[in-house]
């Protein structure tokens, strides 16, 4: 049996005040690099309460974007410079807003990576790229991961 491929994710959040997209984020960013992945999070706006709690793992980088306006150039350029440079395997945006920018940065980066938007619904969240990953945190367990092999075969 081969070793299950090392993922290399990017993360958008719109920033890393408390909220339910960055805990989700959190416990998906510290969960797989547990697993080995080295995971990378890049979030819009200034950093702030859960910045600490972040473990990227080995080769995982956290990166703030400092962007001061809803829409702001310079923001969306240096995230397409950390999309050029890490080529992830996915980019995972955590709401609308980080969807905004992770977009116009793989598209300004000309990058082939997918990008996945975050669903969530009454019973947690979910975050699914067919083939890849998916991953399931309920509210009261956030550190719930299931990460999902191209051959069906699931870990938790």
């Amino acid at each position: 049996m081969s070793a299950p491929r090392s993922l290399r994710p990017l993360f958008v959040t719109g920033s890393l005040a408390h909220g339910g997209a960055e805990q989700h984020s959190l416990a998906l960013v510290n969960r797989l690099a547990e697993r080995g992945h080295a995971c990378h999070l890049a979030s819009v706006k200034e950093p702030s309460t859960l910045l600490d709690q972040l473990r990227p793992g080995r080769g995982g980088t956290v990166q703030c974007l400092g962007a001061t306006r809803y829409l702001e150039r310079r923001a969306i350029s240096d995230l397409a410079a950390t999309v050029a440079r890490i080529a992830p395997s996915v980019i995972v945006a955590q709401n609308p807003y980080a969807l905004l920018y992770a977009s116009a940065a793989r598209a300004l980066a000309r990058s082939s990576s997918s990008v996945a938007g975050s669903l969530r619904h009454q019973f947690g969240c979910s975050v699914v790229v067919p083939g890849m990953l998916a991953c399931s945190v309920a509210p009261s367990a956030s550190s719930s991961c299931t990460i999902i092999s191209r051959a069906g075969a699931a870990a938790t």
